[in-house]
């Protein structure tokens, strides 16, 4: 008998879209898999099946089941793959360890670490992890502006603090504009990181281990002639390169290997994550730890993974087979 695999997606952060692009995308690589795929969406109004049809199955929250023409269908494992609230911050983490469904992301402790990027960085750093320098902002009708000029200066970023998308980021160049980009990147979260701006190659490296072994993928150069990797550089501009492998010598590699494995033991992750990093000389800073990486056709991940040469539908058995062990 076929285990039920529910792939969740949806969410309540602007990356709604992506993440259903992502829930379909796997869904397409598990086809050939010994798998009934179940794709269910979560949005702040409903939680439901979706179809082929235009008919919607209402799920059951009390126990996370579905019923179709009168008969109930639970789950062996939640492949979840929302971006943000509620499946990147620990919240959905949460709930289906109350209901006892394996799922495939990392535990609760990790995902809310991991959500609260200055928080996320300060940890790391204190185990010698090189990141940026960065001040936590609390509250957008009190902005310590001086105090960003002497300690972050120009260039900076402003971001949404517990965001796990690139809405809401900015890059700003002068005094005047850090206002402005604060307000916009509370739209997004409840707190914003403003952190001193990284001059080098850009980078990124997934990662997933398992009971069995450790599989760090290709890194990934960005090259965009944006001011930074946001989301128009992701799914809209079409002179963004995504280079995988990476332009970067053996020695660097090997220190994204290394820092990516080091992280993902340190924070406890499970199934795949990306670390997000610039390269300055030889060293990786780190940028961001994502969770929940995208799935969608444009998706670094899949890249990397196919770089590799490992079909993506057995790679997502393998997290779905770790999950439930």
């Amino acid at each position: 008998m076929n285990k039920n695999i529910a792939i969740i997606s949806g969410g309540y952060s602007s990356e709604y879209e992506v993440s259903i692009k992502s829930g379909k995308q796997i869904a397409g690589w598990l086809k050939s898999k010994d798998y009934d795929i179940y794709q269910i969406i979560i949005d702040k109004d409903e939680w439901y099946l979706l179809t082929d049809s235009t008919k919607k199955y209402n799920v059951n929250k009390e126990d996370f089941t579905v019923t179709i023409n009168r008969e109930r269908v639970s789950f062996h494992c939640a492949l979840i793959t929302i971006h943000g609230d509620p499946g990147e911050n620990g919240v959905l983490q949460s709930y289906f360890e109350l209901m006892g469904i394996p799922y495939t992301t990392c535990g609760v402790l990790a995902s809310s670490l991991t959500s609260d990027k200055y928080k996320c960085n300060k940890f790391l750093k204190s185990f010698d992890i090189n990141v940026s320098d960065s001040i936590l902002i609390l509250d957008k009708n009190n902005i310590p502006t001086e105090r960003i000029i002497s300690e972050i200066g120009f260039p900076c970023f402003v971001k949404p603090n517990t965001s796990g998308c690139s809405f809401g980021v900015s890059k700003v160049n002068k005094a005047e504009d850090i206002y402005p980009a604060i307000q916009m990147a509370f739209t997004e979260s409840d707190t914003v990181i403003v952190e001193k701006c990284l001059v080098g190659t850009e980078v990124t490296c997934g990662i997933l281990k398992t009971s069995e072994k450790e599989l760090i993928l290709p890194v990934t150069e960005i090259v965009t002639d944006r001011d930074f990797f946001d989301n128009e550089a992701k799914f809209i501009d079409s002179k963004t390169q995504e280079i995988t492998p990476a332009r970067i010598s053996d020695k660097v590699k090997r220190a994204c290997d290394e820092t990516t494995s080091k992280i993902y033991d340190l924070i406890g992750c499970k199934g795949v994550i990306r670390i997000d990093y610039i390269i300055q000389g030889d060293i990786p800073y780190l940028l961001e730890v994502n969770t929940t990486p995208g799935m969608s056709e444009k998706s670094v991940v899949p890249q990397q993974v196919t770089e590799l040469g490992m079909p993506l539908g057995d790679f997502f058995e393998e997290i779905i087979e770790e999950s439930m062990q």
